[in-house]
């Protein structure tokens, strides 16, 4: 069949980058010929400039200040970082073309998702009716859509309602996601797994950088820093006589000694592949902790974007790796034979959703 994959491809975004991979290699992997629709709207290539004033720009005349001085200093750990996110999202995914008048009749079927595709503080602060399928002359199917939002508002609900009208077959990443759009459409919606998850190990092994160090280290993986998750991994270092090593969503606006800020998508999966621990507020780290079988702590925000999280360690018996700011946690290995099996049925049943819902094209 010929399949198209509509996400946040683009986003120089550890998580939306891989996770776009993994769906793409899996369906390729079935059989399909499949492609990833090169979709790249103004509110994710405005996030992810090379350069850009919106970097530094500030009301506040003294942090303006301090951040042009920085963007400076570090311009070329920047230009690097952006260079080989580029250079990984450019080779990975084979791509068709987006054109605003396009139907898509090419394709027998659009796959939408994964990430946070339908939440709008991710998509300009409204949704986008392309990630709905809107005017899509073929079948369209959702895979895994997520949000951070902990409910929806009337008028979120009422264009919520019709723009799912053009989505054929829906699933979502969490169950809660799932219990906000159940009243808003006649149709069945299935609960399946990040497409990372549904991939599994090896294809993540085969592009996972080496990481070559002295010593063992920690990983602290974040979004949004914390002092507390780095103070956790500090005392976690201490209890493996290990270094720290911290990746990040982007240039942050300080710089510590510990901090690879030019890591590329193959290198953060090598750093998360051996690290003898990660300490992570991410969906995608703990997702990727959890294929490599990495011992991981996931830090409460206290915030909507915990559900994302919490969702995914309660289907694997694991919320005794989902700490508070306020804990100080000794460290322990992590019972990965039972949530393996766990995953396992997760990862089947996210199968036979797409298996079931292509078969009908056939009959």
């Amino acid at each position: 069949m010929k399949l198209g994959i509509l996400t946040f491809h683009s986003a120089h975004n550890y998580g939306a980058t891989l996770q776009a991979y993994g769906l793409y290699k899996y369906l390729e992997q079935q059989g399909h010929e499949t492609c990833v629709i090169d979709y790249r709207p103004d509110y994710i290539t405005n996030t992810y400039l090379k350069d850009g004033c919106r970097q530094w720009l500030s009301r506040n005349v003294v942090l303006c200040i301090k951040r042009l001085l920085y963007y400076i200093r570090y311009r070329r750990i920047r230009h690097k970082r952006w260079e080989r996110f580029n250079q990984f999202i450019n080779t990975r995914f084979n791509f068709y073309l987006y054109s605003q008048n396009d139907d898509f009749s090419y394709f027998d079927a659009v796959f939408i998702g994964s990430d946070q595709v339908w939440s709008p503080y991710h998509t300009g602060g409204q949704y986008d009716p392309v990630m709905f399928g809107k005017g899509f002359k073929c079948k369209v199917i959702s895979y895994a859509p997520s949000t951070s939002q902990a409910e929806l508002n009337d008028e979120q609900k009422k264009v919520l309602k019709e723009l799912l009208q053009n989505v054929t077959c829906i699933s979502t990443r969490e169950d809660k996601f799932k219990d906000l759009l159940m009243p808003l459409t006649g149709k069945s919606i299935s609960v399946v797994v990040d497409p990372t998850l549904l991939a599994g190990r090896r294809v993540f092994d085969k592009i996972a950088a080496p990481v070559h160090r002295s010593k063992p280290y920690i990983l602290v993986y974040e979004i949004k820093p914390h002092q507390e998750v780095y103070e956790k991994a500090q005392s976690l270092a201490k209890q493996l006589n290990a270094d720290i090593v911290e990746l990040t969503n982007g240039m942050l606006g300080y710089h510590r000694d510990t901090m690879d800020e030019a890591a590329s998508p193959e290198m953060f999966l090598g750093y998360i592949k051996n690290a003898a621990c990660v300490v992570t507020t991410s969906f995608h780290g703990t997702a990727f902790s959890l294929l490599f079988h990495t011992p991981f702590y996931v830090v409460q925000q206290g915030n909507d974007a915990d559900i994302r999280m919490e969702s995914l360690l309660g289907f694997l018996n694991l919320k005794n790796r989902f700490i508070k700011m306020i804990d100080s946690p000794v460290f322990t290995a992590v019972d990965m034979d039972n949530a393996d099996v766990t995953l396992q049925a997760l990862r089947e049943t996210s199968q036979n959703f797409i298996i079931e819902n292509l078969s009908e094209l056939c009959s």
